[in-house]
C-alpha cells in the first residue's frame, strides 16, 4: 500500500532524506517542503560565494529537474505554521493542509538576532541562508562597501570576516567574550589564530557588545560598543550564533528539550509517526552519552538518509555523534574535536617558522580533545584516532604533528 511521506525542509537532512525515501520506495508520494525561495544549496560555501572563490550556481546541489524526475513534490518558499501530530496533518502559511502517514521534521535553524538598538536599518544583515548573501552582495555593489563590522567571533563569524578581507575590505569583529572561537579552544590557542587574523588585516574588539548601531540618512554608518567605542562602518553582519527551528515541534506536543527535538536510537521523535533529523534534532553524543545536537552537514545527511529507512520501515539505528569541527580561514586549515575544558595530560606544539599550533589532550593514551591549526596533514589522523577511540602515544602525535610542518 502506498504511503504518503512528508519532509519539511530542504538541507542537508532533507535532501538526503527525499533521495532516500525514494530510492526505497518507488511508488509512494513523497512531498518536501521549505520555507527558502532557492533550490537546495550547500550552506557550507556561502564564504567562498562572498570571497569570490565560488559562483552562485556552483552552491547548488539540486534543482527543478531532479525533483522532477523523481516525481518529489517540492513547494518551495512555503512556510510550515502547523502541525497536528494527532490528525498527521500539517498546515502552512496560506491555510492549505496536507496529510502524511510518516513525517520528517529537518527544518534547521535560524540566526540570532541580539538586542541591538536600531538593529532592523538598512545595512544590517544576517550570515546564514543564500538570500542573506544575496542581499549582502546587492548592498556592496550599490553602496561601494569597504568597511565592515562583524558581531560574533565564532565560526560562523571568522569565516564571514575572512571572505570580507580577501574581498579587500576593512573588517572588525567585535563579541562580548575575551577571545575568539569561545566555545571551541581556549586563550592561548585562540591567540595563535588572532595574531594569524590580525597579520591579514583583521582588527577585533572583545569583551564587548554592540549596544546600539549609528545611522545617518536612513543607513548604517556606526556601532557603539558597550565599552563605550565607536566603530564606523559601512555594513554590519550579525553572526551571533543560531536557534534551532522546533516551534512547530513543541506546538505539537512533541518532546522537546535543551532548543532541539529529543529523538531516539531510530531518529523517532515522541510521536512514533514523526521523526527529526539535522540542526533541529538532539541525538547521541558517543563520547559524553548527552544528548546533543549537530550543526555539521554531513551529521544532517547522514541522519536524513537513517530517518528515511526508519520511515519506510527498513530499520536502522542512528548511533550518534562524535562531536568534531573543522573550516580553514585566514590561510590555514582550522579542526577542533572534543571538549575543550577537559582535563588530562596536553600536548602542546607551536611552531614558530610556520606559526602552526596544535594542543592536544590525552587521557589514558586516547584523544580526549584536540586543536589543530595549521596542521593540515596531520589532522586526519587525529581525527581518527579521537572518533575511533585509538590508543595512541604522545610520541606517535608528535610524529603527526612534526611531520605536517611543509
Amino acid at each position: 500500500m502506498n504511503k504518503k511521506y512528508v519532509v519539511i525542509g530542504s538541507s542537508s537532512a532533507g535532501i538526503a532524506a527525499v533521495s532516500t525515501l525514494r530510492e526505497l520506495d518507488h511508488e509512494s508520494h513523497i512531498s518536501v517542503f521549505s520555507s527558502e525561495k532557492e533550490w537546495p544549496y550547500n550552506k557550507c560555501f556561502l564564504p567562498d560565494y562572498i570571497a569570490g572563490d565560488k559562483q552562485r550556481e556552483q552552491l547548488f546541489i539540486r534543482d527543478r529537474i531532479f525533483f522532477e524526475r523523481q516525481r518529489i513534490e517540492a513547494h518551495f518558499g512555503v512556510c510550515v505554521t502547523t502541525l497536528d501530530a494527532t490528525q498527521q496533518i500539517i498546515g502552512v502559511e496560506d491555510g492549505r493542509q496536507f496529510d502524511y502517514d510518516y513525517l520528517l521534521i529537518a527544518t534547521g535553524a535560524r540566526a540570532v538576532r541580539p538586542s541591538i538598538k536600531n538593529s532592523t536599518v538598512h545595512g544590517v544583515f544576517f550570515f546564514y541562508q543564500l538570500s542573506d548573501i544575496d542581499l549582502i552582495n546587492l548592498y556592496r555593489e550599490e553602496n561601494g562597501v569597504k568597511n565592515v563590522v562583524v558581531i560574533g567571533a565564532g565560526l560562523t563569524g571568522i569565516e564571514c570576516a575572512d571572505a570580507f578581507q580577501i574581498q579587500g575590505m576593512n573588517v572588525t569583529i567585535v563579541d562580548a567574550h575575551a577571545h575568539l572561537l569561545a566555545k571551541h579552544i581556549n586563550y592561548n590557542a585562540a591567540q595563535i589564530i588572532e595574531h594569524r587574523a590580525q597579520e591579514v588585516g583583521i582588527n577585533f574588539v572583545f569583551d564587548a557588545k554592540v549596544e546600539e548601531i549609528i545611522v545617518a540618512d536612513n543607513k548604517v554608518c556606526g556601532v557603539r560598543c558597550s565599552n563605550q567605542q565607536e566603530i564606523k562602518t559601512d555594513m554590519i553582519i550579525i553572526a551571533a550564533g543560531e536557534l534551532p527551528n522546533c516551534e512547530i515541534a513543541a506546538q505539537a506536543g512533541l518532546r522537546v528539550a535543551h532548543n532541539g527535538i529529543v529523538t531516539n536510537a531510530y531518529l523517532q521523535t515522541s510521536v512514533t509517526t514523526i521523526f527529526a533529523a539535522g540542526d533541529v534534532a538532539l541525538v547521541n553524543d558517543l563520547k559524553s552519552g548527552e544528548l546533543v545536537r549537530s550543526f555539521k552537514w554531513s551529521d544532517a545527511a547522514n541522519q536524513g538518509t537513517i530517518a528515511a529507512h526508519n520511515m519506510v520501515g527498513n530499520q536502522r539505528i542512528y548511533p550518534g555523534i562524535v562531536r568534531v569541527s573543522g573550516s580553514y580561514f585566514f590561510g590555514a586549515r582550522f579542526f577542533v574535536a572534543g571538549n575543550k575544558d577537559l582535563l588530562g595530560e596536553q600536548i602542546i606544539f607551536h611552531d614558530e617558522k610556520t606559526k602552526k599550533y596544535a594542543a592536544v589532550t590525552m587521557h589514558n593514551e586516547k584523544i580526549v580533545a584536540a586543536m589543530l591549526y595549521g596542521h593540515e596533514s596531520a589532522v586526519s589522523f587525529v581525527r581518527r584516532a579521537f572518533t575511533q577511540n585509538l590508543q595512541v602515544t604522545e610520541n606517535l602525535i608528535t610524529e603527526w604533528l612534526i611531520g605536517s610542518i611543509d
